[in-house]
């Protein structure tokens, strides 16, 4: 009896193992459901689309890779680790998810819209560090590294070039606008918005599937 069950554990995991094996096969002939990115980011404090030549002072970066929901490859659902650095006010590390909308127009232009939530840990400038309301008045804060939940909203514009290999390159150009909840006593909700500068890239095999 143990020596069938011992059989049947073994043939269990050679079929396992060979569905396993037939899956990463097919993989290679289906389109990728990942692409990756990275961009340039210059923030600025404010409302919308308001002290935008100040946000070239204020340079940072991300790099995140999408989720690609439908075969039309218009739904991603995308994960972003950025850091951003404001030289008068501090420095930013962040990571958001976001639901995006990005069509392809005429096999080229890819507008893109997006929506989601982050979580950013903030850490003060020390020539300007963070003050509290207490009693009345303001103190220097005994936390100078804070963090705050986020909530953007993102434009892009990208321009797609697809290569012989099935490799496509998305160069593109966008805006985003991310309340910060809870900044301080003063500020229950701070608007800063992010312009950015970056590539998308996805590996897929040209091979169609079978």
């Amino acid at each position: 009896m143990q020596q069938l069950l011992t059989k049947g554990k073994f043939l269990v995991l050679v079929y396992f193992l060979g569905f396993l094996a037939h899956d990463i096969h097919a993989q290679d002939y289906r389109q990728s459901r990942l692409v990756y990115s990275a961009k340039l980011t210059f923030q600025a404090y404010g409302l919308p689309f308001k002290n935008l030549a100040q946000s070239f002072r204020n340079v940072g970066g991300a790099i995140g890779v999408d989720y690609v929901y439908n075969r039309s490859q218009t739904l991603y659902q995308s994960v972003t680790i950025g850091f951003q650095c404001h030289t008068a006010h501090e420095r930013l590390v962040y990571v958001n998810t976001q639901f995006a909308y990005r069509p392809l127009l005429f096999n080229r232009i890819e507008p893109g819209l997006a929506l989601g939530i982050g979580r950013a840990v903030a850490i003060s400038n020390s020539q300007n560090p963070y003050y509290e309301l207490a009693n009345g008045s303001w103190k220097k804060s005994t936390q100078q590294t804070q963090g705050h939940w986020q909530v953007p909203l993102s434009l892009s514009m990208g321009y797609r070039t697809t290569l012989a290999n099935g490799t496509t390159f998305t160069p593109y150009i966008g805006y985003e606008t991310t309340p910060i909840i809870r900044y301080n006593n003063a500020f229950s909700i701070l608007p800063y918005s992010l312009i950015s500068v970056g590539t998308r890239i996805k590996f897929d095999n040209p091979i169609k599937e079978k």
